[in-house]
This record gives structure tokens, sequence and C-alpha cells, in this order.
């Protein structure tokens, strides 16, 4: 048989802290079946990466020079 009818619920909730969320959902129809749950996991990192380059300051002599950078993810 064809579905009747369907209705589509939005859920927003605001998070402000960085961390690992994860939600569950489901679905029942009039005659109170159930679905099997279904969940989904995400991280909020809102922290940016930090950034360091080492090399040399100023003036040189040499056509070459060696940088080392260097990104490290702070979450």
């Amino acid at each position: 048989p064809a579905m009747t009818s369907c209705s589509i619920t939005t859920f927003s909730q605001a998070i402000s802290a960085d961390g690992v969320y994860t939600f569950r959902v489901e679905a029942s129809d009039k005659a109170k079946n159930k679905s099997d749950p279904l969940t989904h996991t995400f991280t909020l990192d809102t922290q940016p990466p930090t950034l360091v380059v080492n090399g040399p300051q100023g003036p040189v002599k040499t056509p070459t020079i060696t940088l080392e950078i260097i990104a490290t993810d702070n979450s």
C-alpha cells in the first residue's frame, strides 16, 4: 500500500561547548509501530589550529633558506 501521509519534525538545539555529540531518532505511525532507532554522531570543533613558523629572521645572505612550519590541531 502507498504511504498516505508523512510528517517531518525539525529539531534545533543550540550547543556552545566543543565536543562529541550524538542524537537518536525514531519514527512511529498511527498504529504506534516504531522504526528501529538511528543515531548520528558529530564533533563540534570551534578552535582554530595553531601555526608556528621557525626560520631566519631579518636579512639573510644566502639565496636559500629553510623554514619549519608546524600546524597543530588544538581539539
